[in-house]
């Protein structure tokens, strides 16, 4: 496991950078997955600890010796966990790789041809697969107040398919190349020039519409986000933040708030807001009755 010992700087193409918190077992997939998958490209590993608690840093340190290996005293999210790796790294691309995602043989290699021989692509997204194997679509349209009140009202279900097409995704077939406006964040390869022109990620957005704002700073400054199916990535999807339940819906619609009182303005955000807070409030009660019933119930069989 020493693709990266000994190899300059000067020399190497890419920087892989993992940001954990409390996924060790994932993260030992992930980057078994990279070691056997990114060489012969030169590159390196940058993992960020977010304080875990599960051993995940140990782990790293003892498994994979050639990674760069950042222990944080705090958990920073995504955004700024990323950003520490970013400010490491003086490779010509990066890719940004969640802890629960596994890169396919060849996905590495691709992603860099088509972006060496794509100058304008700014960001490059890959196929990804849920751990199944069945398609997780990738590469949307960005956020507009419509489709985030049809999709919080759960309206859109009445058509989802035309929700798909009118306000999400915008076509049915993910098998051919296509230019996006935003892909996920879970794996992206983004040109560190276009970073060093439009900046590292917004550290405000703890988790949640970090990339989509990205993304968005990428087109705005003349930049292309591309969505290349050759190149698939096994992504077991939200495996960090389903640890914290209830909190996971809170950070996401504040995220949701910052995105759009930054890029769509006050009007947009304070009506997403308002809705947000009441279906977390109806949330909240929902999950006090419950557990009032459990405890009851638990009483009663004593």
């Amino acid at each position: 496991m020493n693709h990266c010992k000994n190899i300059d700087s000067v020399s190497l193409k890419l920087s892989i950078i993992v940001v954990s918190w409390n996924t060790r077992e994932l993260l030992r997939k992930c980057l078994k997955s990279v070691y056997a998958t990114v060489p012969p490209l030169a590159f390196e590993v940058i993992v960020i600890d977010n304080a875990s608690s599960d051993g995940s840093a140990d782990m790293v340190a003892e498994c994979f010796p050639d990674t760069i290996l950042v222990r944080s005293e705090v958990n920073l999210g995504f955004a700024a966990g990323n950003n520490l790796g970013i400010a490491r790294s003086s490779t010509k691309y990066i890719m940004l790789l969640n802890p629960d995602a596994e890169l396919l043989p060849g996905a590495v290699q691709k992603m860099v041809e088509f972006a060496d021989d794509h100058t304008e692509a700014a960001i490059v997204g890959p196929k990804l697969l849920n751990s199944d194997g069945s398609l997780q679509k990738n590469g949307r349209k960005f956020p507009s107040l419509t489709r985030e009140l049809l999709h919080i009202t759960k309206i859109y279900r009445l058509s989802p398919r035309t929700f798909d097409r009118k306000w999400e995704w915008g076509r049915d077939d993910f098998d051919i190349l296509s230019e996006v406006d935003e892909v996920c964040g879970a794996c992206m390869l983004v040109r560190k020039s276009a970073i060093d022109s439009v900046g590292a990620l917004d550290e405000r957005f703890f988790m949640y519409y970090e990339e989509v704002d990205w993304c968005l700073r990428m087109k705005q400054w003349g930049g292309k986000i591309y969505y290349l199916p050759d190149a698939g990535v096994a992504h077991h999807a939200a495996q960090g933040s389903a640890q914290i339940g209830l909190a996971k819906n809170r950070m996401a619609y504040r995220s949701q708030y910052l995105y759009f009182m930054k890029n769509k303005g006050l009007v947009q955000a304070l009506i997403l807001r308002v809705l947000s807070a009441l279906i977390l409030t109806a949330m909240y009660v929902k999950q006090r009755i419950i557990g009032r019933r459990a405890k009851s119930m638990g009483m009663f069989h004593q």
